[in-house]
């Protein structure tokens, strides 16, 4: 069987990979046309959805089940590859994904579980030429965006909730050279991608390129999903965790739909950095992350902290339940079809 080309889109998280991962999903038919496989999850028994999130997950947990699933799927993949040049596989977790317990903050165990999970990977696809995609944008701005995506998905309790333990306690994700290096040992290659320059020219458009895909229709999804402001972000933080899980994601909800607006709305930008002597650690810490070539060293930008005090909440509590009662009809229209926060209200 002549060698075939895979191509691994393994994110990073908060660059557009579910807007890519839709763009792929849409574009099935017109991608085969060219020779380029996007597969459904189905052949290996999971639910489908745009990602293969199913499969990382499937190398991370490697029950019996699993290696089971993941040979049924490989098996089908080299029967399906003869009809195709490129197979594409998409999903972000694989950038932090590890094999094993990791002890909190030791970032070098870390690297070392994340390359054991990596070697996993490799070998599940061995036989195949693997090139490794990846998109970074600066880590500062980086830890910011993936911090508001752990508070939107309820993944943080009590102190974890702080931006500045959360950033601590994340390190490994920051140190964008171990993980280029992670992906070199494994696969041989990696490709990187600058994501502020890709969103200029369209992100789903800067994807297709590196399949060497033309003539694709436009894409029917937004390319980035918005998050919450940073009021809106330290309010989520600030739920109770007895919440129900309707009741949360109405919240998260009217956060994004309200990001800018009162009772979240700023007489001049603020940032969750708590003040210049942090940001300046991380910068120090992390300044490898800087090394690629289309980044600088950033500056300072000399902010105020986003500040949030229990007078806030109240209000904020009381405009969210005005709001609830004037969309119930539209929220539950949405929980009958199960869309999450970013995708459009039913027509």
């Amino acid at each position: 069987m002549p060698e075939h080309e895979l191509v691994l889109h393994v994110g990073t998280h908060k660059t557009g990979t579910t807007a890519i991962q839709a763009y792929m999903s849409q574009c099935r038919a017109h991608l085969a046309a060219q020779g380029i496989l996007y597969p459904s999850l189905r052949p290996g028994l999971w639910k489908e959805m745009a990602g293969h999130h199913k499969i990382a997950q499937a190398i991370a947990r490697f029950s019996v089940i699993d290696r089971v699933r993941l040979r049924r799927y490989r098996a089908w993949i080299d029967q399906a590859r003869t009809r195709f040049r490129v197979t594409v596989l998409s999903a972000e977790p694989i950038y932090r994904h590890v094999v094993g317990k990791v002890t909190p903050g030791d970032t070098q165990g870390w690297f070392l579980a994340h390359r054991a999970y990596l070697r996993r990977l490799a070998e599940w696809l061995d036989g195949l030429r693997v090139q490794p995609v990846v998109y970074f944008r600066p880590s500062d701005e980086f830890a910011a965006s993936v911090y508001k995506e752990h508070i939107v998905r309820r993944l943080l309790t009590g102190s974890e909730r702080d931006f500045k333990t959360f950033v601590t306690a994340t390190a490994q994700y920051y140190d964008y050279s171990d993980h280029i290096d992670a992906l070199r040992d494994a696969f041989g290659c990696v490709v990187v991608r600058d994501y502020d320059a890709a969103r200029r020219r369209g992100l789903q458009a800067d994807f297709a390129a590196q399949l060497g895909a033309k003539d694709l229709p436009p894409p029917v999804h937004a390319a980035v999903r918005n998050s919450p402001g940073n009021k809106a972000t330290l309010w989520l933080a600030a739920q109770p965790e007895g919440r129900s899980r309707r009741d949360y994601f109405r919240r998260v909800l009217f956060a994004v739909r309200a990001a800018r607006d009162e009772p979240f709305s700023e007489p001049e930008p603020t940032t969750l950095w708590a003040d210049a002597t942090t940001f300046s650690n991380f910068v120090a810490r992390h300044r490898t992350s800087w090394d690629l070539p289309f980044f600088s060293m950033p500056v300072w930008r000399d902010l105020p902290p986003t500040l949030w005090a229990a007078d806030d909440q109240a209000k904020a509590e009381a405009a969210f339940r005005d709001w609830e009662a004037r969309n119930l009809d539209l929220l539950r229209k949405r929980e009958a079809r199960d869309l999450a926060f970013y995708e459009p209200d039913p027509t």
